[in-house]
């Protein structure tokens, strides 16, 4: 049933564009309707991860990587399961945070195994090691809700090398043309997911990524969206809120 709903949407909004307009003068902009079902969301997925995280990653020497899965058993749904995972890598970067600072960095990605379930994925960059007896103590294992199914220390890793680690992991979810990639796609567009999660990211970095900043388009002015339409030869000439809504709804009376 996902899946159809998925493939549903995924034809609604081909080729759709998302226009807004503003109080203030007659400008309009024109946004592509750009979904993670969009024919080059992967590529624009690895572009942002490589822009906004190679940065960072590149000031670290170490890192370590860390897999954790979930029993089915033991929760009522895949969105349960995969909530509880969340609520721990929350509680184990936290803890991490107060005993380390902002010296640590870590990337994570959700990759939903063929039942459903998740896997949780993570690169902590700064740390070459989680003591099994702390990670335990963390994970309150002798519930049995968890596993850890890996845990490595890339100590023969540059930062390129651990960056390519997680992201075959992201780019596994949302590759096209991808049966398999599709299925995890459907998943995270059901619940709402990102295709990766990250330590925040300091806005001083200002980060070059050649994408447009949205939050300078719109710097003092507020916009507010006119109409969701089709692409097509006649909006692409389009450049002003009056001729927009006279294409939408002819003269006003």
């Amino acid at each position: 049933i996902l899946t159809d709903l998925a493939k549903k949407y995924q034809k609604r909004t081909v080729d759709k564009v998302i226009v807004l307009g503003n109080d203030q003068n007659d400008e309009i902009i024109k946004i592509p309707y750009f979904t993670r079902f969009s024919k080059d969301y992967d590529k624009m997925i690895k572009r942002k991860f490589i822009h906004q995280i190679e940065p960072i990653l590149r000031t670290y020497k170490v890192f370590h990587f860390l897999t954790m899965t979930v029993d089915p058993k033991q929760h009522i749904s895949i969105g349960e399961a995969k909530e509880f995972l969340r609520k721990l890598e929350n509680k184990i970067m936290t803890r991490l945070r107060k005993r380390f600072g902002d010296k640590i960095f870590y990337i994570s990605v959700i990759e939903h195994q063929k039942n459903g379930y998740p896997h949780l994925h993570i690169l902590i960059a700064g740390l070459s090691w989680i003591p099994n007896d702390w990670l335990r103590k963390t994970m309150e294992l002798k519930n049995p809700h968890i596993n850890i199914i890996k845990q490595e220390y890339l100590h023969n890793y540059n930062y390129k090398h651990a960056m390519n680690y997680i992201l075959k992991y992201i780019t596994k979810n949302i590759e096209n043309d991808n049966p398999e990639s599709f299925i995890q796609k459907v998943l995270q567009w059901a619940e709402f997911s990102r295709s990766f999660s990250t330590s925040r990211i300091k806005k001083q970095l200002n980060l070059k990524s050649g994408m447009i900043n949205s939050n300078e388009i719109m710097d003092q002015i507020e916009w507010y969206v006119l109409g969701i339409v089709k692409m097509d030869p006649e909006i692409e000439k389009i450049s002003t809120k009056n001729d927009f809504l006279f294409y939408l709804y002819g003269p006003m009376t």
